[in-house]
């Protein structure tokens, strides 16, 4: 992506101007691109928007599936069938930002340069956080605010009540739920296209099991598995609190990010700097009918994101 030049002039005394300005351009396209590659969201969530994400909204499109009819239909009629899709609007609503004080005596040995490339990683892994909490929150049908506050929305994902007595069973009846779907839209979804995230204490049993079968095609010195039976399975450390696993098609859920300007300011009346960005961004279930979720056994309502991972957006 382009990225314009930024005016950080009064910091000329610690980088120089042009260095900096490119130093924080370099910066922001890093951190852009390791969010993109680092979060599991961005593996499968939806990118077919349209519109301009500084106006405020974008556009997503879902066509319904196509029919067959008797030979001859259409020539009788003069006309084919008319394209049917559903337009979802996805806000950019939520407003985000990160910004860290520094004083000079403290930048004395590394600089500003030293420092944006020290503290980019903090961003991405804040950045990565907020993302992947919020677009599996709004899979089980709950939203997180620009301040924090988690509200229920009324087009989230479908609970479904599991019965089954190990991780193994519940997620198998999870897939084969999303597997043999069927409506105006889809007539069945590929286990290809199933992505499925599980707690990472799910994660771990489904793991074992896995390790267990002699002949199994996983190598047992990785973390991932990858696959199982055709479809996509991932550790997810971001999971609302008290579901264990989340099964949904390629594309359910739209996310778009709209990343400010990365900046180095000297702050009025003082030898301090700032440096940090602020974000915007939207998430909004775009085939909700294709989501489906389950709790942990035991669990009566989920609440919130992962309470270890809740409390702090920078570390």
């Amino acid at each position: 992506m382009a990225v314009d030049s930024l005016n950080i002039t009064s910091l000329a005394d610690l980088a120089g101007t042009e260095d900096g300005k490119m130093k924080l351009a370099e910066e922001l396209v890093g951190i852009i691109q390791n969010v993109e590659r680092k979060t599991i969201s961005s593996i499968f969530k939806n990118r077919m928007l349209s519109g301009n994400p500084k106006a405020g909204t974008l556009k997503a499109r879902r066509y319904a599936a196509a029919k067959s009819k008797e030979y001859g239909t259409a020539r009788a009629a003069g006309k084919g069938d008319p394209g049917r899709a559903l337009g979802v609007d996805v806000n950019v609503d939520i407003k985000k930002e990160i910004f860290e004080e520094y004083e000079e005596y403290d930048l004395a040995l590394n600089g500003i340069p030293g420092l944006l490339s020290e503290r980019r990683r903090a961003i991405e892994k804040a950045m990565e956080r907020e993302l992947d909490e919020n677009f599996f929150l709004v899979a089980v049908g709950k939203r997180k605010n620009s301040a924090g506050t988690i509200t229920t929305i009324n087009n989230g994902g479908t609970e479904v009540t599991q019965t089954g007595a190990t991780v193994k069973e519940r997620l198998s009846a999870l897939v084969l739920k999303l597997h043999t779907t069927k409506n105006d839209f889809v007539d069945g979804v590929e286990k290809e296209d199933i992505h499925v995230v599980l707690s990472p204490e799910a994660y771990e049993e489904m793991r074992d099991y896995i390790d267990t079968k002699a002949n199994a095609n996983v190598q047992t010195d990785i973390e991932e598995f990858g696959k199982f039976h055709g479809v996509w399975v991932y550790s997810n450390n971001h999971q609302p609190e008290g579901v264990e696993m989340i099964a949904m098609c390629f594309a359910s859920i739209a996310e778009p990010v709209r990343p400010s300007e990365y900046r180095a300011n000297k702050l009025d009346m003082s030898d301090a700097y700032s440096i940090g960005m602020p974000y915007y961004y939207g998430c909004e279930p775009v085939m909700p009918d294709l989501i489906y979720y389950s709790k942990a056994p035991g669990v009566s309502t989920v609440t919130a994101v992962r309470a270890s991972k809740a409390k702090t957006d920078t570390e």
